[in-house]
């Protein structure tokens, strides 16, 4: 029946496809998980619960890949839930990350790219949430030039505060050649988001910790030795995005800068 709606439709039309997006999503949702994932998924989201003495929040993040395609990004186009919690809760949002694969946007784009719909295959991964204390992005090197200098944006509470562009953060310059922090500009961080009750809430901040340095200068120095494992690993300098709980460093997210402009195209600039 799925392959049915698929080869019918015509991607061009709005209406067409969000029917079929609908019904495909539909019939992955009522249909029944092959019981040996689900006891599967069951039993890692239980031990994952023991080990933290409480049923955990988890965000259920989709990945989807095709085979040999450099040219093709599937960035973004598959659902993530946060904040989910409960084995039946968890259960149910795989499947559906695993419906996501059949979103309008994600049909219309593999027909645009010629993509089969079956050679496409998606990974579900469960993630424990981080109600991190303190979280940001780090550049490995430079994002205009590619000196190896790190630039690291920190906040207080999650990362949101940084993305929605609501708060100044703080920026840290770290020379990886000289070994050094050679930059540290304060922001005023006037509020910080944070998870209550699986709620993401807004904390107001007094002046005192608004103006408050956010990283420590051996915090930075954890941040940069793991940045440079991370651009060693990919090749090339990385986008990477962090948040610090407990005193541990969580790495939530890392891709490659595109941002690093060549020789020419700054000679061309100055000229």
């Amino acid at each position: 029946s799925e392959m049915c709606i698929r080869d019918r439709i015509n991607v061009e039309n709005t209406d067409e496809l969000n029917e079929a997006s609908q019904k495909i999503r539909e019939l992955i949702a009522k249909a029944k998980m092959p019981e040996d994932i689900e006891k599967e998924i069951r039993e890692a989201y239980r031990k994952m619960c023991e080990d933290a003495g409480s049923d955990v929040y988890v965000a259920v993040r989709s990945s989807a890949t095709a085979e040999d395609l450099p040219d093709a990004s599937f960035a973004g186009q598959q659902e993530t839930y946060l904040n989910v919690r409960g084995e039946d809760e968890v259960v149910e949002k795989v499947k559906l990350c695993w419906s996501s694969l059949f979103t309008p946007r994600a049909i219309y784009y593999r027909v645009q790219k010629g993509f089969r719909h079956e050679d496409v295959s998606i990974a579900v991964v469960v993630q424990r949430m981080v109600n991190s204390e303190k979280s940001g992005v780090m550049f490995t090197s430079h994002p205009v030039t590619g000196e190896r200098k790190c630039i690291i944006e920190a906040v207080f509470g999650l990362g949101e505060a940084i993305v929605s562009g609501l708060v100044t953060p703080d920026t840290y310059v770290y020379d990886r050649g000289a070994k050094k922090l050679v930059e540290v500009r304060i922001g005023e961080k006037k509020f910080m988001i944070t998870l209550q009750d699986g709620k993401t809430v807004r904390v107001e901040l007094d002046k005192e910790k608004a103006n408050q340095r956010v990283l420590s200068d051996e915090e930075i120095e954890r941040l940069v030795t793991l940045g440079e494992l991370i651009e060693e690993h990919y090749g090339k300098p990385q986008d990477v995005e962090w948040a610090m709980e407990g005193g541990k460093i969580y790495i939530v997210q890392s891709r490659p800068v595109t941002t690093i402009k060549s020789e020419a195209e700054v000679v061309e600039e100055v000229t």
